[in-house]
């Protein structure tokens, strides 16, 4: 067997083991609602998984949970968030976010974010778009179509990283209305953002370089 045809197989795994997606989980105190209504939605933790092309916010919840239904009336575990993306995470550009405009007022501290993006679920009726809002007058950026899926306690949240114009390395807060637009929860209730699941990393050259080596020099030996 020619040596470039034994390379074949070794190259193709390679290439298969260095493709790699990235997830991490932040968590937020049950109970710690602003609504004090009970039935009010509860956050308790939000998931970001993080691909290529994509980036997923789950969003889970205490109890059970509803979409926005496309009649009246609305029952209190109906829920609306925002999510307040830092895609350069420089807090000083940008504008205010969403979770400060809404929760700061009510008395908690201001979130130390700088917002290009400002994320909803924006239909009432599946499948559920999701729109980027990227300015403080609420112009709409970009609509995903069935963006957004719901389950009975939680909601995830999927955006092309393209329409984003970033890598996927953000920070972010959450902020969800429940019922007829009652400011609910939020996460974090700290200034500190939270932040996306690292990028997955390229492979370096001169890993890439080692690799290869290896793997060729087990293939000869394998098929010769």
């Amino acid at each position: 067997m020619g040596f470039t045809k034994r390379m074949l197989p070794c190259l193709a795994l390679l290439l298969t083991c260095s493709v790699a997606d990235a997830s991490s989980i932040v968590f937020d105190p049950i109970g710690d609602t602003i609504a004090v209504t009970p039935g009010f939605p509860d956050i308790t933790s939000i998931e970001t998984s993080l691909t290529d092309s994509v980036i997923t916010f789950v969003i889970t919840f205490a109890d059970l949970i509803a979409p926005t239904p496309p009649n009246l009336p609305i029952a209190p575990n109906v829920i609306a968030p925002r999510i307040d993306l830092d895609t350069d995470q420089n807090p000083s550009t940008g504008f205010q976010p969403v979770t400060n405009g809404l929760t700061v007022p009510r008395g908690y501290p201001p979130v130390n974010l700088g917002v290009e993006f400002v994320i909803s679920v924006g239909s009432s009726v599946a499948p559920y778009e999701v729109r980027g809002i990227d300015s403080p007058t609420n112009h709409v950026a970009f609509v995903v179509p069935n963006g957004a899926i719901y389950e009975p306690k939680s909601v995830s949240i999927t955006i092309p990283l393209v329409l984003l114009q970033d890598d996927g390395l953000m920070n972010f807060s959450v902020v969800v209305f429940g019922g007829v637009a009652v400011v609910s929860d939020r996460a974090p209730n700290g200034t500190t953002p939270f932040t996306t699941a690292s990028v997955p990393e390229p492979t370096s050259l001169l890993l890439l370089g080692a690799g290869l080596g290896g793997l060729f020099y087990r293939c000869n030996r394998r098929l010769l």
